[in-house]
């Protein structure tokens, strides 16, 4: 074997290992993809309504608007009121830690100019410890003023995900996070 033959099997190898390692860390992104942030303003959290129906998974309604030329309206995100704490079901399969860390963000300084500054926050760590993919709506309350963040995301088998406020919610000392996901009981922790 030449030399030159030599160095294009080397170069091929390499290619084939990085498109590997690429696709498998994609994948491993998607498995933890953000689906979808929202900031709503809630009720305090004193005062849950009663779950009149076990949560479900949200499928497309058929309708005489689905089939119509006129596209149908675009639903809000739910609020806390929408969908109440869930104290029905197994317990959600997952570990839940609070913990702080520093993120990057953009802010626009007094000259109008846009930085990247470091900010101390808390990020909440989320396990699945189960063996099936979790579709878990994440709701941030301060119990003070009643103003919530959420953000839906999904969790695939024995995934993690970091949430912060890059995701949309604020996670405040005081606060309290609830992790929802359809056929669980919620589970609800106090931010240090």
């Amino acid at each position: 074997m030449s030399s030159l033959e030599r160095y294009s099997l080397l170069v091929i190898l390499a290619v084939t290992y990085v498109v590997t390692l690429g696709v498998l860390l994609w994948q491993r992104k998607a498995d933890n993809f953000h689906v979808a942030t929202a900031y709503v303003a809630a009720p305090p959290i004193a005062q849950p309504a009663p779950r009149l129906m076990p949560a479900r998974p949200v499928q497309a309604e058929a309708s005489s608007e689905a089939h119509s030329p006129v596209s149908a309206p675009v639903r809000a995100a739910p609020t806390p009121n929408d969908s109440p704490m869930n104290s029905d079901g197994p317990d959600l399969p997952v570990t839940l830690y609070v913990v702080p860390t520093t993120v990057s963000i953009k802010e626009e300084g007094p000259d109008g100019v846009t930085r990247r500054v470091n900010k101390s926050v808390n990020e909440a760590i989320i396990s699945n410890e189960s063996e099936q993919v979790l579709t878990i709506t994440a709701v941030d309350v301060n119990p003070s003023t009643g103003e919530s963040t959420q953000a839906e995301f999904v969790l695939g088998l024995n995934g993690q995900k970091h949430l912060n406020i890059d995701d949309g919610v604020t996670l405040s000392a005081g606060d309290e996070l609830s992790l929802r996901s359809p056929f669980f009981r919620d589970r609800t922790q106090s931010i240090p």
